[in-house]
């Protein structure tokens, strides 16, 4: 077939209708069917209220109205909002409430993570309880509390580190194991919090009058580590307040730190206490004929450990500096538990009664004290102001009290 009769073939094939045929012929169809409404139903219709009529709502005008008259509200316009979109509304101060507990756990959170992160960089020095308290105390603001050790020569949980209260709490706030009911529930890992007047009443003696007059509860937080108490954290006054599982998370993450830092270390020491220098006449003549017997020097040393109190205090404020030399004496009392006997004398001074060192090698002696305690104590300097006064006695034991009265 050639192109022309191809051409003609084609011309004579029926025309497709295309989309826009299509949708004009089914208008028309439509229009037949349905003739147009006039005005009068129109204007019946715009008549009817929105709830009446079911259809949604359009706001029409053939009005030309400047932006500044427009309504801006349904109201403004007169006209009543469609059911369908009416609800129950929160108030402004429903709205505060939810947003400031939303804020609240935002900046709980922060907070704890700070914490966290702080106790994560504890050094695992002996003093350690007395650091987490400063780290504490700083994050949360407590205005009134302390961190209680268990003395195991006094058999009673005392204040390491403390803030806020006066020097008669300092000294009264001795909490034996089994003082009350609502102490045992704290030895067994509970969070605490004591607000009753009879509840408050049970605590009384451990507080001077002026702190206890002051206060309206009091917060126990427990340190647990392998189902012993280790440490017991008492808030009194006011700070950050923190949910029982947030106290959680902190115990989980701190006690660990204080069981190596301090317990492990401490171990002996549980077994050796300073003695105080009652009848040291006494006590001093004994030894020196032990000594002498076995054809060893007797030698006494007084050392003076206000320097090294001063130092870890100058980086811990809060630390109590009574037990801090207690720490101190009796680690030095451990170290020389085979060759001699340790006795406190007044404030920061100790006596040293060595006696089962074949040699009176002082220098070595004081050198030895110095490491040990740079060890457990990471905050001591290199060197150690001990302002040892040292004398020895080799051979006449009699001599002992005349010796012994230029050193205390």
């Amino acid at each position: 077939m050639g192109l022309f009769r191809r051409a003609r073939s084609l011309q004579q094939k029926p025309k497709r209708i295309g989309l826009l045929g299509l949708s004009r012929k089914i208008i028309a169809r439509l229009k037949d069917r349905y003739p147009p409404i006039t005005q009068a139903e129109l204007d019946a219709i715009m008549a009817l209220k929105p709830e009446e009529s079911g259809a949604p709502i359009s706001i029409t005008s053939t009005e030309n109205k400047r932006p500044a008259v427009v309504p801006l509200s349904w109201e403004d316009a007169g006209i009543a909002l469609p059911l369908s979109s009416r609800g129950p509304s929160i108030s402004a101060d429903e709205l505060d409430i939810v947003l400031g507990a939303d804020k609240k756990l935002e900046t709980e959170n922060l907070l704890l993570q700070k914490i966290f992160s702080a106790i994560g960089h504890l050094q695992e020095s002996i003093e350690a309880p007395a650091y987490l308290f400063r780290i504490l105390k700083d994050h949360l603001n407590f205005s009134k509390a302390a961190l209680l050790l268990y003395d195991p020569l006094r058999l009673v949980f005392a204040p390491w580190a403390i803030v806020g209260f006066d020097q008669t709490t300092h000294h009264r706030l001795r909490i034996p194991l089994g003082y009350n009911q609502s102490f045992n529930l704290i030895a067994n890992g509970d969070v605490l919090i004591v607000s009753s007047d009879e509840e408050l009443e049970s605590f009384h003696r451990c507080f001077s009058s002026g702190d206890f007059a002051a206060l309206d509860r009091i917060q126990f937080v427990p340190f647990i580590f392998n189902e012993k108490l280790i440490a017991l954290l008492l808030v009194a006054g006011t700070g950050v307040e923190l949910s029982t599982e947030h106290w959680e998370q902190i115990i989980t993450r701190s006690a660990p730190v204080l069981f190596r830092a301090r317990e492990e270390k401490m171990e002996r020491l549980k077994q050796e206490f300073v003695e105080t220098a009652d009848s040291i006449e006494e006590k001093a003549a004994t030894l020196a004929k032990l000594a002498l017997d076995r054809g060893h020097p007797f030698i006494m040393i007084r050392i003076s450990l206000e320097a090294a109190v001063e130092k870890i205090i100058q980086d811990n404020p809060h630390l109590d500096p009574f037990r801090l030399k207690e720490d101190l004496s009796n680690l030095v009392h451990t170290l020389l538990s085979d060759a001699g006997k340790v006795y406190s004398l007044d404030r920061y001074l100790i006596m040293l009664f060595v006696y089962h060192l074949e040699e009176a090698d002082t220098e070595f002696l004081l050198h030895h004290i110095e490491l040990s305690l740079r060890f457990y104590f990471k905050e001591l300097p290199a060197v150690i102001d001990f302002q040892e006064e040292i004398r020895i006695i080799s051979e006449d034991d009699t001599l002992v009290p005349q010796v012994l009265s230029s050193l205390i």
